[in-house]
């Protein structure tokens, strides 16, 4: 179950993603603690605390969240759909052609969320 908490700082396109690897991190980590969940740098990023800091434990949950992580750069944090993350005004958002800001060109944008590797 997910503290409904965790999620008030995840933009509404990434909140499932985000309770999917809450729900993943859980399950592996019986004793971890989710400390925070947000947007950085137009990506999604968790927080957490291990209370056993076994390195091959610790390695594990940084690449389930870094797998989300990656994830989130390709989704739209507005609503959900193939997004592109880009940089606006010194600003990180990831976003599909319908939320980008207009000064952006939806073509550019779609060839680039085709095109995106991270």
């Amino acid at each position: 179950m997910i503290d409904n908490d965790l999620l008030l700082e995840v933009p509404s396109g990434w909140r499932s993603l985000a309770k999917d690897t809450i729900d993943k991190l859980r399950d592996r980590f019986p004793g971890i603690t989710i400390d925070q969940t947000k947007e950085k740098f137009g990506a999604l990023r968790i927080y957490y605390t291990l209370t056993e800091m076994d390195n091959d434990k610790w390695d594990d949950a940084y690449n389930i969240t870094l797998e989300a992580e990656k994830a989130s750069t390709k989704i739209c944090q507005d609503c959900g759909k193939p997004g592109v993350r880009k940089s606006n005004k010194g600003w990180l958002a990831t976003l599909c052609p319908e939320h980008q800001p207009e000064e952006f060109d939806e073509t550019e944008i779609q060839r680039l969320i085709e095109d995106q590797e991270y």
